[in-house]
Formats: structure tokens, C-alpha cells, sequence
């Protein structure tokens, strides 16, 4: 029963409806039982896909990495393969973002320097030694920042920023 096409149809319907009404830890509990059960179905490639979404939406940003890594190790021909690589570094950003981590930020900015959340994380990093009054090092992060990214929004900031720790430094 579970092989038959219709039946795999109606259990991917079944995870979508969950995604879609915003419910993504059944979402992604119904896609990863039907990954389990039909791994080599014509349905596996966008199982796998909304996996991953249903993580991001949850904001469980390390799984939704994990599962795009997948999805591109089994799909790395699907039309969706440009998109998993984009989502990575988003949902990369998001929880080196929302984890006032610097290691993790730095990690971010070093492994994703061209993209476009790269001047943020950067910024951000700079904010977070400069309100851990961890001077010297706000100040060499923000010098980065004006030095790496010097047309972005945050560089004008950044760069009175320099200052003020250099201030702060005397």
C-alpha cells in the first residue's frame, strides 16, 4: 500500500497540508515518515525539500541546514538545488543571528563573505564585543567591516563606531 503512487501522492498531500497551515513540526514529521518509507519514490526529491522548509519555518535552523545538505547530496540536479544553497546561507545567517554567538557570526561572515547578509553579521559581531565592552576587539571588528564592505548601510555606522571604541579604549 505504502508503494503504490496514489497512496505516496496522499501522504505528501497530507504534509503539505500540515506545512501550509503553519503546523511544520507535523509537516516535517509527516515528510521524514515518508522519506523513511519510500526513499526511492518519485516524490522523494520534494519530500525532502519540504523537510527542510518545514525546519527553517520552525525556526530550527541547524536541522533545516542538515536537510538542505542533504537534499543537495540526493538531488543536486533538481530545480530546487539553486535554492537549497541559498537557503543554507540564510538559515546560516539566521541562527549565527539570533544567537549573539560570536564565534558563531564570525564563522558566518568567514565561510559566506560575498553574500549579502555578510555586512549585517559583521556589524553585528562588531556590536556584540562593543556592548561586552570588549573594546579592542568591537573596534577591530568594526575596522573590518569599513575595510571588507565599505558601500554597505553599515559602513558609515561602523566607521564612527572605530572611533567611539577607540575612545573608549584611552
Amino acid at each position: 500500500f505504502p508503494g503504490s503512487p496514489l497512496a505516496q501522492e496522499a501522504m505528501i498531500q497530507i504534509g503539505q497540508l500540515y506545512f501550509q497551515g503553519r503546523k511544520y513540526q507535523l509537516a516535517a514529521k509527516a515528510f521524514s515518515d515518508f522519506l523513511v518509507k519510500c526513499p526511492n519514490s518519485t516524490f522523494s526529491a520534494e519530500a525532502q525539500w519540504f523537510l527542510a522548509q518545514s525546519h527553517y519555518n520552525a525556526e530550527d535552523f541547524e536541522k533545516a541546514i542538515k536537510q538542505y545538505e542533504v537534499f543537495l547530496a540526493k538531488y543536486p540536479g533538481d530545480h530546487k538545488a539553486v535554492d537549497a544553497r541559498k537557503q543554507i546561507v540564510i538559515a546560516s545567517y539566521r541562527e549565527a543571528s539570533q544567537s549573539n554567538n560570536p564565534t558563531l557570526l564570525a564563522r558566518f561572515v568567514k565561510t559566506y563573505p560575498e553574500s549579502s547578509q555578510a555586512p549585517e553579521a559583521q556589524y553585528q559581531l562588531a556590536r556584540l564585543f562593543f556592548e561586552r565592552k570588549s573594546w579592542a576587539q568591537a573596534s577591530v571588528q568594526f575596522r573590518k567591516l569599513v575595510l571588507d564592505y565599505p558601500g554597505t548601510s553599515q559602513a558609515p555606522t561602523a566607521f564612527l563606531d572605530v572611533a567611539q571604541a577607540g575612545e573608549l579604549l584611552k
